[in-house]
């Protein structure tokens, strides 16, 4: 089976770590050649709209151009924008697959013309994939088929490894970058500060930023808890990776959060998004002195370690391709 992928997610010389789930769950697609019969070849076109928006204009052309000469068996593209070639594209008969992410596909998020190209590009798909129900109830109507399918985890990576005590006090995970406006810092803040008040110990703060893969999960193992306080979100994989090393959560109810810590062991979703919520359920668990004792567990049984995924998504190639 050949695979082309399509993303504006990915990798790159100036941010490394820009898409790494969106590399890391081709690369288990791709590593499950050669078991149970399966070919497997892929291709990657990386739309770098970091460097330039004309990129999307490029892809049009340079895109539909190298479709001219080269047949796949499945064009997979991870993000709605990524798929704007295809609008202008009334040749190929090669089945779309189209992953959305969240900012392109839901309307919370306030990007209106992503939202009108997402909808077209979504009919024009033999299948969505999506992260989470709201996502699924936005594209139902317009594709044949969906399906639920948040990115996999590397569980060779992200898991419980002891680490020595050589602190004091608690070290809580902000979940991305305090400049990214919808991970919502002002919020996480305003609980960190009345956290220190009322358990009159330091509470440091981890900011998930510019780090290797190794380097998260050894922050997700030396934390005491992972606060996320999003306005919006899809389905983060930082939650499921927190999950994964063991760690309790909290956070307010955005994207799949909710049902994804649902039955996990000292962790919480707030009720509403206000510093009072969250500052209770973090001192819950900061007193509470414990990792979670299911997270990773719950991981597996929910199938969203890499390769279970992968499966899961390459059976739907082979649905699509009948």
């Amino acid at each position: 089976m050949k695979i082309l992928y399509v993303t504006n997610m990915y990798p790159h010389q100036n941010n490394p770590y820009y898409g790494i789930f969106v590399k890391e769950q081709i690369d288990a697609v791709s590593a499950l050649d050669g078991t149970e019969g399966r070919d497997i070849k892929t291709k990657l076109i990386f739309i770098n709209s970091k460097r330039t928006l004309l990129a999307y204009i490029w892809s049009v052309f340079s895109i539909n151009f190298h479709l001219c000469f080269n047949r796949y068996d499945i064009i997979h593209i991870h993000y709605g924008l990524s798929g704007v070639f295809l609008l202008f594209n009334f040749f190929t008969k090669t089945p779309v697959v189209v992953t959305f992410h969240g900012g392109d596909i839901q309307k919370e998020r306030k990007r209106p013309v992503q939202n009108f190209i997402s909808k077209r590009l979504a009919k024009r798909s033999g299948l969505c994939i999506v992260l989470n129900d709201s996502m699924e109830a936005a594209v139902k109507d317009l594709c044949k088929r969906t399906l639920k399918a948040p990115c996999g985890i590397d569980t060779d990576t992200f898991k419980p490894v002891s680490v020595p005590e050589e602190r004091k006090g608690y070290a809580v995970v902000f979940p991305g970058s305090s400049l990214i406006a919808v991970k919502n810092y002002p919020l996480f803040e305003k609980v960190i500060i009345e956290a220190r008040k009322r358990i009159n110990e330091p509470v440091e703060i981890i900011e998930i930023k510019n780090m290797t893969r190794p380097e998260v999960a050894s922050a997700l193992n030396k934390a005491d808890c992972l606060m996320m306080s999003s306005f919006s979100e899809g389905s983060p994989q930082i939650i499921k990776e927190a999950m994964a090393c063991d760690l309790p959560i909290v956070s307010t109810k955005v994207g799949d959060v909710e049902d994804l810590i649902k039955g996990a062991d000292n962790c919480y979703t707030s009720e509403e998004s206000t510093p009072e919520c969250l500052l209770e359920q973090l001192l819950k668990v900061l007193n509470s002195g414990r990792r979670s004792l299911n997270g990773r567990q719950k991981i597996f049984e929910m199938g969203l370690d890499s390769r279970s995924v992968a499966l899961k998504i390459y059976r739907a190639y082979t649905q699509i391709n009948n």
